[in-house]
C-alpha cells in the first residue's frame, strides 16, 4: 500500500481545522480528524486491519511490510507502547481500556514466536545503544521540542552521554514535531528547523575540512 502523501504542513492545514470550535470536545474533534483523513485516503475498514497486522505470522517476511519492523524492534527493543491510562488515574482518553500491555504483549508473541521476552527489557536496550554513544566525536543531534517522542531520545540525557570537548553538538528545535528537520527546505518550513539544518551543514563542513 502506497504511503499518503501531503503537500505542505498536513497537521496545520487539515487536522489543526477540526479544533476550531470551543463548543466541540477535543475527543470528537480527534476522531473527525481521524475520520477525515481515513476517507480522503480511501482507506476500508479492510485495508486499516491489514496495516495493524501485516506483521501476522512468525515466517512472513514478503517485501514492504514495514510495519513488521517496527513492531518487532519495539517488541524486543524498546518497548515503547502507547496504552490507554489506567482507570485508577482517572485520566480521559480516546483509546480503549483493552489497549494495554497485555495487549501488546500477546501480539508480540503472536506475531514472533513463544521465544519472545515479556515484558521487554528495556535496560538492556539502554545499556547497548545509549553506551555506544560515549565518548563518540563530531555528531549533530537534533530534536523537535514537541515530538511526543522527546523524552525517550539522547535530548533528555545530553549531560551523561556527549562529552564536552568532543565536537558533538545537540539541538532542541522550537516548534518542530518528529523528524521534521530531516529533508531539504520548502517554502512551508518553521525558520527554526531552518536554522537547525544550516548549522547541521555548517558543523558538517567544518569536520570535514
Amino acid at each position: 500500500m502506497a504511503p499518503i502523501t501531503t503537500a505542505g504542513d498536513y497537521v496545520e492545514s487539515r487536522v489543526c481545522s477540526f479544533f476550531g470550535n470551543a463548543s466541540i470536545k477535543a475527543t470528537d474533534a480527534y476522531a473527525a480528524a481521524i475520520r477525515s483523513t481515513i476517507q480522503q485516503a480511501g482507506l476500508t475498514q479492510q485495508a486499516l486491519v491489514q496495516i495493524g497486522d501485516s506483521s501476522l505470522g512468525i515466517d512472513n517476511y514478503e517485501l514492504g511490510q514495514v510495519n513488521r519492523v517496527w513492531y518487532y524492534m519495539s517488541c524486543t527493543w524498546f518497548g515503547n507502547w502507547q496504552i490507554a491510562p489506567p482507570r485508577w488515574t482517572q485520566l480521559k482518553s480516546y483509546r480503549s481500556q483493552l489497549v494495554n500491555m497485555a495487549y501488546f504483549q500477546t501480539n508480540c508473541r503472536k506475531k514472533f514466536g513463544s521465544r519472545i521476552p515479556v515484558p521487554v527489557d528495556v535496560e538492556a536496550y539502554n545499556r547497548k545503544w545509549f553506551n555506544s554513544l560515549r565518548g563518540v566525536s563530531n555528531v549533530f543531534y537534533t530534536g523537535g521540542a514537541l515530538d511526543i517522542w522527546r523524552d525517550t531520545t539522547i535530548a533528555t540525557s545530553y549531560g551523561n552521554i556527549l562529552q564536552p570537548g568532543r565536537g558533538s553538538s545537540i539541538v532542541l528545535i522550537e516548534g518542530a514535531t518528529h523528524a521534521q528537520d530531516l529533508g531539504a527546505d520548502s517554502p512551508g518550513d518553521l525558520a527554526s528547523v531552518r536554522r537547525a539544518r544550516s548549522l547541521g551543514d555548517a558543523l558538517v563542513s567544518r569536520w570535514l575540512a
